[in-house]
Order: structure tokens, then C-alpha cells, then sequence
């Protein structure tokens, strides 16, 4: 329950989710009357939501998350994480579409980490959700086809989110230096759990699936709004609004050992 009630606010917190119900209480106001409150509330959110949506609104909240860490530079690892995502086990469609495109790009860079380390294992984590098949069964069947031999695979297919990846392998790493894969956008927040599992000292991030373009300069076409510039700034909304409840999570538990709670 707590984790649905968590994932519902985290909707609502979204920008987008936001605005709507900004133009909701826009027509509320309206209806009692009070016009230019609603006019002023319709025009902010109009305006918010042309410039969240701008690629240069973007890359800016992004590119300071994803270029926190570097890209895996092939220091030699005993292990290589890969987090999960999303997927669907569709009889209609090959191996390769069930995973969507994020956990796709994970998948293979975490292959390709794999590959560069003989005698790693490969370790695959994630809950199925509404599919009967589990997310970490899904991506350990592609990694198979792809070539990672299976008595290499682990899996933990009961985590539902990154905190629970994180404690779920405190015992398979708690010796063991290992490359943590995700997208790059997330890694930030995915150190963070990690270091509060305990696993800090031996993480060698691996970002991957990078959604900004970096430093480049401002072009005619970065004051148009598209959907995907949309997408990309929520996904970094998402990511901060995630590091401070880490923050406050962390915070909430060290005061209740302190107090003995």
C-alpha cells in the first residue's frame, strides 16, 4: 500500500499533473466568478508548460544530472548490476521488444561491461507488476540471446524500485566491486541508494541512455516546444523530487536510531 501511495504522489508531483490541475482550479475559479484569477491562472499555466516543454529547458535540468559521472572507462569489475525498467511479455513481438527502450539500452550496456569483464556475473532485478513474467526474467532471457552465458545471470525478481535493488544485493556485493548500469539521468540518485545499502566504496558507475545533448550552443529550434523536450524534463523533475525523499528518508531513519524509534 505504501508503495502505491508513494508511486501515486510521485505522479501528481509531476509537472504536467501539476499544471492540469492548475487549469482545473482555472475553470473552478471562473465559474464562481472570479475571471481574472482564472485568467491569470490559465496564462501561468499555458506559459509553464511552453517552457518546461523548450529542449533548452531540457538539457538544463538534465545535462547537470547526467554528466555527473563519467561513462564506464573499463576499470575491471566482479560484478555488473544492471536496473531494471519496464517490459512486456507480448507473445507478438521478438525478444528484443519486450524490454522498452530504456531497460533495452541498460540491458546492453551492461552487456557490453559484462563482455569486458570475463568471470563477472550479471546481476538483473525487477518485480513484473501487471506481467506475469518478471522484469528481471525478461532482460536475463534477451541477455541470453545476446550472448552472456546463463549460469552468469542472477536475478532478483521481487525488487519494485531502485531502494530495494539496492538492498536486495547487499549480500551478493558486499565484497565485491561492481559496475552499476542505469541511465544516466538516474545514476545520481541510484549512487545515493546504494551508498545508504552500504555498497558506496566498491560502485563504478556505468550512465548510459543519455537524453541531453550536453554544452552545445542555443539554437532557433531550442524556443520550440516538443513532447520529447517534455519528457526528458520530467524525467529529471522525477529524479529530483526522488533525491530529496532519499534525502529525507535517509535523514527520518538516522534521527529514529539516534532516538531510538
Amino acid at each position: 500500500m505504501l508503495f502505491a501511495i508513494k508511486k501515486l504522489l510521485a505522479g501528481l508531483l509531476m509537472p504536467l499533473s501539476l499544471l492540469l490541475i492548475a487549469l482545473l482550479l482555472a475553470l473552478l475559479l471562473y465559474a464562481r466568478g472570479k475571471k481574472i484569477a482564472a485568467f491569470l491562472m490559465t496564462v501561468f499555466a499555458v506559459l509553464s508548460i511552453y517552457v518546461l516543454s523548450l529542449p533548452m529547458t531540457a538539457r538544463y535540468l538534465a545535462s547537470p544530472l547526467e554528466f555527473t559521472y563519467q561513462a564506464y572507462q573499463g576499470e575491471p569489475v566482479q560484478a555488473v548490476v544492471v536496473l531494471g525498467g519496464g517490459h512486456d511479455s507480448d507473445p507478438r513481438v521478438p525478444q528484443t521488444s519486450i524490454l522498452n527502450h530504456i531497460s533495452y539500452v541498460r540491458l546492453s550496456e551492461g552487456v557490453v561491461v559484462y563482455q569486458q569483464n570475463p568471470g563477472a556475473a550479471l546481476l538483473l532485478s525487477g518485480y513484473g507488476g501487471r506481467d506475469a513474467l518478471s522484469h528481471a526474467d525478461a532482460a536475463a532471457q534477451l541477455a541470453i540471446r545476446l550472448g552472456v552465458n546463463p549460469e552468469d545471470i542472477k536475478r532478483n525478481p521481487s525488487a519494485r524500485d531502485t531502494r530495494e535493488e539496492a538492498q536486495g544485493w547487499r549480500s551478493e556485493l558486499a565484497d565485491k566491486r561492481f559496475a552499476l548500469v542505469t541511465s544516466a539521468i538516474h545514476m545520481p540518485r541510484a549512487v545515493r541508494l546504494f551508498e545508504q545499502a552500504g555498497l558506496g566504496e566498491q560502485l563504478v558507475p556505468a550512465p548510459t541512455n543519455y537524453l541531453s545533448s550536453g554544452k552545445r550552443p542555443i539554437h532557433w529550434r531550442d524556443f520550440l516546444p516538443t513532447a520529447y523536450a517534455l519528457r526528458i524534463t520530467e524525467a529529471a523533475w522525477h529524479e529530483y523530487l526522488g533525491t530529496m525523499w532519499a534525502s529525507l528518508s535517509a535523514f527520518l531513519k538516522q534521527n529514529g536510531e539516534q532516538n531510538g524509534l
